[in-house]
């Protein structure tokens, strides 16, 4: 058997969370999901500068 770089999560929800659960269309969309959330980019000029703009505005350095 091969050895495959996938991970699987395995979770148990709340009733009130599955009714609220995320409905992937396609195994694309899951690992996609997934792996932006495992290994999320870094962060760009934009978002860099919006966070910036929004500690001036807190009055934090």
């Amino acid at each position: 058997m091969k050895s495959k770089d996938k991970a699987r999560f395995d979770i148990q929800l709340p009733k009130e969370q599955k009714e609220h659960n995320a409905n992937f269309t396609s195994v694309r969309d899951y690992e996609i999901f997934f792996d932006a959330l495992i290994n999320p980019p870094e962060p760009n000029y934009e978002l860099k500068n919006a966070y910036s703009r929004f500690n001036d505005e807190l009055g934090k350095s």
